[in-house]
């Protein structure tokens, strides 16, 4: 998974930073993403945002697939976010 701009940016506090890494972990990795997707959506800072705003997007674009996007209950949160 790649979050473009995101993926490179430097966050200056080690709590996002982990939370973006979170959601770049391959499956094999184990990861949970929803977590951490939840705690940048809902951080306050422009740059976590945003990360978890293309995170959605991802997400929302592999439901082209056929497996529906899982972060789909939280839409109306991200587009909140997102104004």
């Amino acid at each position: 998974m790649a979050l473009g701009y995101w993926e490179r940016h430097r966050f200056d506090d080690p709590a996002v930073a982990a939370d973006r890494d979170e959601l770049l972990k391959s499956a094999d990795q184990e990861p949970d993403p929803y977590a951490a997707f939840l705690r940048l959506l809902r951080s306050g800072r422009r740059d976590a945002v945003c990360t978890a705003l293309e995170y959605f997007h991802y997400e929302d674009r592999q439901a082209r697939w056929g497996f529906g996007n899982p972060l789909d209950e939280y839409a109306s949160e991200v587009l909140d976010r997102a104004r």
